[in-house]
């Protein structure tokens, strides 16, 4: 996993990014994510909303597709992907949260990219998701604990894997573009034009220097910053671990 944790020390009302897609190399019984957390609660009761693209075979394709997920007791109970359980709630009648996205990012070529917008209606504390200028819908207020009577603590913008058939972190499941970081534009994954919604609902831009990066394989997977026309971007990914 590579988070890129905001500087927060308020409420969470909201987080934007914009991604580029890859169709990265996933073990069968794999998953490769590119996404946005927003996170509240104690270990026990955890909240997060979370979205982004992921590519995960045992779907049945090796696609890379939009995904939604929720929980309110840290991954144990409750929650889903999309629409697999009572949860988010889609609005738009067209676009589909867990639908294939139609092209990727060609490596050293066009940069396919997806914008996300989520944020905390004032009156009805449901989270609304914006992709580029469609609404999609809404996380209710209901699901949650935490969020339900305020914001998130932590916002994050990054990647993580799972492979569920690794041994000793030896996967070739990629992140991203599967390569580092290091590469930059149109070669490694980014997100850019970051920014959360704070306390009194307006944007916040943080710079490089207020960032806390969490990289639990670093080996593996890894991260960078530049900045692009005054625009901070934060490229991560990497190859996976491959056996020796």
């Amino acid at each position: 996993m590579i988070q890129l944790k905001a500087p927060t020390t308020g409420t969470i009302n909201g987080a934007h990014g914009t991604l580029n897609v890859w169709n990265p190399v996933v073990n069968p019984l794999g998953q490769s994510i590119s996404q946005i957390w927003i996170v509240a609660g104690d270990d026990t009761n955890l909240n997060t909303i979370e979205a982004g693209w992921r590519v995960n075979p045992s779907d049945g394709h090796s696609q890379p597709r939009l995904f939604v997920y929720w929980t309110r007791d840290n991954y144990k109970s409750t929650g889903c992907y999309d629409l697999n359980c009572p949860g988010f709630v889609q609005t738009h009648k067209e676009f589909v949260v867990g639908a294939y996205l139609d092209s990727f990012s060609v490596y050293g070529g066009n940069q396919r990219e997806i914008t996300l917008n989520i944020q905390k209606d004032l009156t009805s504390g449901d989270w609304w998701l914006r992709i580029g200028d469609v609404v999609m819908g809404y996380w209710p207020a209901s699901l949650f604990t935490s969020m339900a009577k305020s914001g998130g603590d932590i916002v994050a913008w990054g990647g993580e894997v799972a492979d569920f058939t690794a041994q000793d972190n030896h996967t070739i499941t990629q992140m991203g573009s599967g390569h580092f970081s290091s590469e930059g534009f149109q070669k490694s994954s980014y997100i850019r034009d970051i920014k959360y919604i704070g306390k009194f609902f307006t944007d916040i831009h943080p710079v490089q220097q207020d960032f806390d990066v969490r990289t639990t394989l670093p080996t593996c997977y890894n991260s960078n910053f530049d900045v692009h026309n005054s625009e901070l971007r934060f490229f991560f990914g990497g190859p996976g671990c491959q056996t020796p």
